[in-house]
């Protein structure tokens, strides 16, 4: 290595932070000069290489990146002051664990995770503890015995792996000036990253505030934010920041980072925009300019690419990459979920988060900094977005926990207007308005449901009688399922127009005598489940960059068709489910029946099992029958069935 090498400045546009002391712990080696790291040497006995390492001019972070041959160097010869420095270098890269005062917690996915103090004083609030109930997979537990884990130990998970990461890399990258305090920012950003999931995680976020809050632009990032600054100013933790050196553009960056960053500033969002919609326009008129005009727009891109964020400057870009990576969805959150996820579901994981770790480099693409990994990994990652897919396929939107989570939330809803929790100044707030008063918000977690259960208000006996029907299993049966792609996806908005086409395709004397008659929407719930690799219909390996071993410090895409042909071409898909809400077999029927013929008029695939018992037999008018019709009655019905021109027949 280069002796004359002195340790890195502070990196540009940062401000200028206080003077380590010299009794200050061995966290801030980083910030030593030349003289605090002599002193440092003669503190452990060592002054002859105190001696030697002043002349030299040797600082904390060159340091920590000597060798025996290094020794020579600087005529360091003394075996004894060898073995004492070797010593004493182990002790500043790893701080023994009593003399920085962090905690270990045992847990069953990483072992033993030894936390910062400031991340300790953290934990120990109210406002943190309250995710500890607050289940990590909301409505899954009533389908999944084992999913019981809640999202208190997801965060202490994600912190332990995003310090992990950027170790890693600040050991093998030295030259990118990776400070303990960008470290200790990003692991405060992967604790706190959750702190705004509302009761059953995304059952509040995702179902229940688009229902109460229609046109809603919230997130949970954003109340993460909000609670992160109340819990800092509750608990008084400003003191305990600035010990460990962070200023306030630190807290800043640890929001960013919470939050999902966006590069680049509104109004050139805006350009862009626009520049596309113009585009896309030439697009429709003319396809064959598809691979030119994306050509042009990655060249506007690059042109109007604008740095907006506070934090940290662009040379440190590859920082916003490690909790919530908006650029192609590796990052340490997933990577916790995943594993921590299929061990309480009882599902196998494939995916190594470890070596991605071991390869991780930083290197320089377009101007800005990005993680990027060893290009023999790239069917690895499709083995990590594919776990992503297997995981909502099976466990997170399997048919019965989705068909819980809209009763919960249906019954949230109706209770929406009569549970109320004190906020700030004494206001008192329903769940809706929670979100923007964090006094209310952290009074929330997954006990709402008993609440409401155990509750007398007579204004609440609807929500009761749904959430009583969840606990007694009595549940809308999920009565067909087919699969959409590309523009057959449906949205939202659709499900009122498809319930009114499966009504006509019912018959009117059944449905007549049917309790369908007397049910919202006719008795039918249609759910959309939209199954992707974290990008929608992009290929989130597209946005990746990689190395290869010969040219470790050269990025480069790798394009899809250079990948094996076994992997996915497809990216995206949706299931269509419908539900019947009356629990006879004849309504289930009827509605299975009428959803078979809604698929075969809209050209979507047939259900699994629908040319199975998908036609009933009429009933008299006042005699209504609600066994199944024997073998002959099905066989006449469906001759009938085919007697088109025959507008009226003898009931049977």
């Amino acid at each position: 290595m280069d002796m004359d090498v002195i340790s890195s400045q502070e990196s540009v546009g940062e401000p200028p932070r206080k003077k380590t002391r010299l009794d200050d712990d061995y966290l801030n080696y980083s910030k030593w000069d030349a003289e605090t790291v002599a002193e440092k040497l003669k503190q452990n006995g060592l002054d002859e290489a105190a001696e030697r390492f002043r002349e030299n001019g040797i600082t904390g972070d060159t340091l920590i990146q000597l060798k025996d041959k290094d020794f020579e160097k600087l005529e360091v010869t003394d075996l004894n002051q060898i073995v004492k420095l070797r010593k004493f270098i182990r002790t500043v890269k790893t701080p023994p664990f009593h003399f920085l005062g962090q905690k270990v917690f045992n847990d069953p996915i990483h072992g033993h995770i030894e936390l910062h103090p400031l991340c300790v004083k953290i934990l120990d609030t109210p406002e943190f503890q309250r995710l500890r109930f607050i289940k990590q997979l909301g409505t899954c537990y009533f389908v999944y015995p084992g999913a019981a884990h809640n999202r208190f130990e997801h965060s202490l998970g994600v912190c332990h792996l995003a310090g992990q990461l950027l170790r890693a890399i600040r050991q093998r990258q030295p030259e990118l000036d990776i400070t303990d305090v960008d470290v200790l920012c990003v692991e405060i950003a992967g604790l706190c990253h959750d702190l705004g999931h509302g009761p059953f995680s995304h059952l509040f976020d995702g179902a229940f505030i688009p229902i109460v809050s229609p046109g809603s632009s919230w997130k949970h990032e954003d109340t993460s934010i909000k609670m992160f600054r109340y819990l800092v100013r509750k608990n008084q933790l400003d003191a305990a920041f600035e010990k460990y050196d962070l200023t306030a553009a630190d807290i800043t960056f640890i929001e960013e980072m919470m939050a999902g960053p966006k590069h680049y500033c509104e109004d050139v969002s805006s350009n862009y925009n626009l520049i596309s919609n113009i585009i896309h326009m030439n697009r429709c008129i003319a396809l064959c300019l598809n691979f030119l005009i994306s050509i042009m727009l990655d060249l506007i891109y690059s042109f109007i690419q604008i740095w907006a964020l506070k934090g940290r400057t662009e040379d440190k870009s590859f920082l916003y990459e490690i909790v919530a990576n908006k650029r192609n969805g590796i990052d340490v959150d997933k990577w916790d979920y995943f594993a921590r996820d299929c061990l309480m579901l009882g599902i196998r994981n494939n995916f190594d988060y470890t070596r991605f770790i071991h390869f991780a480099r930083v290197l320089e693409v377009n101007g800005a900094y990005q993680i990027c990994t060893r290009d023999k990994d790239s069917e690895t990652l499709y083995d990590m977005f594919h776990i992503r897919q297997t995981l909502h396929r099976i466990a997170y939107s399997h048919k019965t926990s989705n068909i819980i989570q809209k009763m919960v939330t249906d019954a949230f809803v109706k209770a929406n207007d009569h549970i109320k929790f004190v906020g700030e100044k004494g206001v008192w707030k329903k769940m809706s308005e929670a979100i923007d008063d964090m006094k209310a918000f952290s009074q929330m977690t997954d006990h709402v449901f008993n609440l409401i259960l155990n509750s007398t208000d007579p204004n609440l006996k609807e929500s009761r009688d749904i959430l009583t029907n969840v606990l007694k299993r009595k549940l809308y049966k999920c009565v067909g399922q087919t699969q959409a792609k590309g523009e057959h996806m449906k949205k939202e908005e659709d499900k009122q127009q498809m319930i009114k086409e499966m009504r006509k395709l019912m018959d009117n004397d059944e449905y007549e005598y049917s309790p369908l008659n007397s049910l919202s929407d006719h008795g039918i719930v249609f759910l959309f489940v939209d199954l992707d690799h974290g990008m929608n219909e992009k290929n989130p390996i597209e946005n990746t960059m990689f190395y290869c071993k010969d040219r470790p410090n050269e990025a480069f895409h790798i394009r899809r068709e250079q990948e094996s042909n076994f992997l996915p071409v497809l990216f995206k898909e949706q299931a269509i489910r419908v539900y019947s809400k009356a629990d006879d077999k004849r309504s289930q029927n009827m509605v299975r029946e009428a959803f078979v013929r809604w698929c075969g008029q809209h050209k979507y695939p047939t259900p699994k099992g629908g040319h199975v018992n998908s036609s009933l037999t009429r009933v008299k008018a006042g005699n209504r029958n609600t066994q199944q019709p024997n073998e002959a009655e099905q066989q006449q019905y469906q001759h009938r069935r085919s007697t088109r021109n025959i507008k009226q027949e003898p009931d049977l």
